[in-house]
């Protein structure tokens, strides 16, 4: 049963941590324009890796994030924009996140964060320690992981960032699952999922609409694991078995991630 709370919360995580593809030759035509101003030269180049939300975009090779953070930077830091300088410092360690020098991947975005808690970007500090969450809770670093979510979700909430906080949320959920606390991964798994039919709400789209029903799954049988039956009967799902068995079968790279 743990394995299977662990796999479920893990998917819905790393689902969110990638994005779809977008229009890179419009956004390079943006960058390439010296005519356009510096910040929106700079988003342009930023949304060639990561979409609106921060999430990396398929299919990207960490050279090629990382080349295209120098380029952020040193622009950035002519123009002396601190928001894009801390960008910069984000997504090369993203670069060095995926080629797992976990290390390095710490040491930028502790850089980016620092640029954020300077210039109280709240977007950059919750994006910073997101990220480092994640390393740490793959480290099993549990005492540092949580802290360093928590400090991400209340950032996302401050900006009224619901999606990422969302993830947030569930990756909390996933490190007490970890732990054997069931009831405090339930708390978090609970809000994420009151968010997540939020958003379905606005948006009506299939990845929302498989994730809140794993979600479901997941909480019904965290409900089981500790004796509150009834409330497992309110979240239990007559897919459960059918969508835990697609994901344990999956072989789709976001779980793999």
């Amino acid at each position: 049963m743990k394995n299977s709370i662990v796999l479920v919360v893990s998917f819905f995580f790393l689902m969110i941590s990638y994005a779809q593809e977008t229009n890179v030759d419009s956004l390079r035509s943006v960058w390439n324009d010296k005519g356009k101003p510096a910040d929106q030269r700079l988003e342009a180049l930023n949304l060639m890796d990561l979409d609106k939300d921060g999430m990396v975009l398929r299919g990207l090779s960490p050279d090629t994030i990382f080349q295209h953070a120098q380029l952020m930077y040193d622009f950035a830091k002519a123009k002396g924009i601190s928001k894009w300088i801390g960008r910069s410092h984000l997504n090369k360690g993203n670069s060095y996140n995926f080629k797992r020098n976990y290390e390095k991947a710490i040491e930028c975005y502790e850089k980016g964060l620092a640029v954020g808690e300077e210039h109280d970007d709240k977007l950059l500090i919750a994006h910073a320690s997101s990220n480092m969450g994640k390393i740490y809770m793959m480290q099993s670093d549990f005492s540092r992981s949580v802290p360093t979510f928590y400090r991400a979700a209340k950032n996302y909430r401050a900006i009224g960032d619901s999606r990422n906080l969302a993830g947030v949320l569930s990756a909390i959920a996933m490190v007490y699952t970890y732990q054997n606390e069931n009831e405090n991964a339930l708390k978090y798994l609970v809000e994420s999922l009151t968010l997540r039919e939020e958003l379905l709400l606005e948006d009506n789209n299939f990845d929302d609409e498989f994730v809140i029903s794993g979600m479901k799954s997941t909480i019904a049988t965290l409900y089981t694991s500790i004796g509150e039956t009834e409330m497992a009967k309110v979240y239990s799902s007559e897919h459960s078995d059918e969508f835990l068995d697609s994901l344990e079968s999956s072989d789709d790279p976001r779980v793999l991630a």
